[in-house]
């Protein structure tokens, strides 16, 4: 059925297998469609196959099914597309009780496209190749089911596993634009016999207006906006756009952020390359009206607005509270940043980002921070605990607590700080 704005579908199904993310030789390390059309590498959970006999009308699973909006209006009137044309598309699942007003926001990860190079997906299986991504899930919807199962992890419907999110609103932002939802690029760039589309930005504010318009968002009190690696990154980037947008319907609506596994370094090392590569996103997708836009204009005067595409160099710039989940030792970082397996190096890497966090982020009273010593990337929710004995959840509730009673919090920082490598920190 189509209606005005999106397209509405029911009765097929799509779902992510729970695995742990470990890094492979390119920028897709997960979120990939399999030949049956599910995706299997999911980087932690959160979405899963439902039963054979389901339909949404099932009791023990309508908690967990999520709908498919896809924006179809808004790809036609504001070219609001994916990098291969088709149209944006989130899930969205409705709070329940006292979570009805209350919402978790979730921007899906993947890596980037980062070049024009390769346009033989047999020879060049690589996603951070354009060309390549546009044919796959990360860069479009074209085969994207019309519900999902949301039930892990920040996800979880069980208050024992997720006390803060259980019974919210969950709007799950499918990622295909390759930009971490920043691209503004006016036209389409043909490479081989494609014409991508650089249209992150357009996609997220179709996204936030459907979602005032017609989900309930403009009647919210609590909107947690998150998102998982390069989703991580759309959370810094973006953090205080959504509370912009959201305050201009709901004045009162108490906004943070929690990103999660997004504060990437901003590193060059010669063969992974990748402060170039992300530059490249920043300035072949036009991004400087996608990001946040006082990092912009700090950096304007020496012409160097790219600079807010990394997550160390916008985060001065965040003013809306924002509780980061990140690991010093982070997987998808160490392998494909700083390419290396070396202990020393790790360790040194460890530090820098705990240096980086304290001096970037954490200087502003209201943000605070979960640093694990688990080398992971992504969803590690209510897995281990901190060096004081609190688990993610645990120390985000503590955290805002403070937050919505108007104050900063007592502590900032919950961490593990042993040394690389760390089972027991897992």
């Amino acid at each position: 059925m189509r209606t005005t704005g999106f397209a509405l579908r029911l009765g097929t199904l799509l779902f992510i297998k729970q695995s742990v993310l470990c890094y492979v030789s390119d920028y897709m390390a997960y979120h990939e469609l399999d030949v049956d059309g599910y995706y299997v590498k999911a980087g932690g959970g959160g979405i899963k196959a439902p039963p054979a006999d389901f339909t949404l009308g099932d009791s023990d699973s309508r908690r967990t099914a999520a709908t498919g909006y896809f924006l179809t209006e808004a790809a036609e009137t504001n070219n609001a597309r994916c990098l291969d044309g088709s149209p944006g598309l989130y899930y969205f699942r409705p709070g329940v009780d006292e979570g009805a007003t209350k919402w978790l926001i979730h921007h899906q990860g993947g890596g980037w496209c980062q070049s024009y190079n390769c346009t033989d997906a047999a020879s060049c299986p690589s996603s951070d190749t354009c060309y390549v991504r546009a044919g796959g899930s990360l860069g479009s919807t074209a085969h994207d089911r019309d519900t999902v199962f949301l039930d892990s992890d920040y996800f979880d419907v069980d208050p024992l596993i997720n006390p803060s999110f259980y019974n919210w609103n969950i709007a799950f932002l499918r990622y295909c634009d390759g930009s971490s939802f920043s691209g503004g690029r006016e036209g389409t760039v043909t490479v081989g016999d494609r014409e991508l589309h650089f249209r992150g930005f357009a996609i997220l504010n179709a996204m936030i207006d459907d979602l005032l318009a017609h989900r309930g968002l403009q009647g919210s009190t609590d909107v947690v906006v998150s998102g998982c690696s390069a989703g991580g990154l759309a959370t810094y980037l973006h953090l205080d756009y959504w509370a912009e947008r959201i305050h201009s319907v709901a004045l009162g609506a108490l906004v943070v952020g929690m990103p999660d596994s997004g504060f990437f370094l901003d590193y060059e090392d010669p063969v992974r390359k990748f402060h170039t590569g992300l530059k490249w996103v920043f300035e072949e997708s036009h991004s400087a009206n996608g990001v946040d836009q006082d990092c912009v204009l700090a950096y304007a005067a020496s012409n160097e607005t790219w600079r807010c595409i990394f997550a160390e160099r916008v985060s001065p710039y965040i003013s809306t509270p924002l509780f980061a989940l990140q690991s010093r030792f982070d997987s998808w970082q160490t392998g494909m940043i700083l390419d290396s397996t070396d202990q020393q190096m790790i360790n040194q890497w460890g530090f820098r980002i705990v240096e980086l966090m304290r001096s970037k982020l954490l200087a502003h009273s209201r943000h605070a921070a979960f640093i694990d010593s688990c080398a992971h990337h992504c969803f590690k929710w209510n897995v281990f605990a901190s060096s004081e004995g609190l688990t993610q959840p645990m120390a985000f509730q503590q955290w805002y607590k403070s937050i919505s009673q108007g104050g900063s919090p007592d502590r900032q920082e919950y961490t593990q700080l042993d040394p690389y490598p760390c089972e027991a920190c897992c």
